[in-house]
């Protein structure tokens, strides 16, 4: 079960996103190391559903990601400023 959920991390979304799953899970792990305690069935699948939802939230950033680039570089502005709604600026 775990080992699904690490490829389907390391298969879906930016590297970044994936990094912070993977620091996510390794807590909750050191945390139960950390004490002594042994993972009961319950926490495993609470970790495994919430992993999962992040792993589909890391999918859903990633397509957006893919679909933003190509729009960016169909219309040739990767190398041009943007200013996103919030009034941040993007290079």
């Amino acid at each position: 079960m775990i080992k699904e959920l690490f490829k389907s991390v390391s298969a879906s979304g930016i590297p970044v996103d994936a990094s912070l799953i993977y620091k996510d899970m390794n807590n909750f792990l050191a945390k139960s190391r950390l004490f002594g305690d042994e993972l009961s069935t319950d926490d495993i699948a609470s970790m495994y559903v919430n992993m999962m939802y992040k792993v589909n939230n890391l999918k859903f950033s990633g397509e957006l990601y893919k679909e933003a680039r190509k729009r960016a570089a169909d219309n040739e502005a990767l190398n041009e400023y943007a200013v996103d709604s919030y009034g941040n600026v993007i290079v």
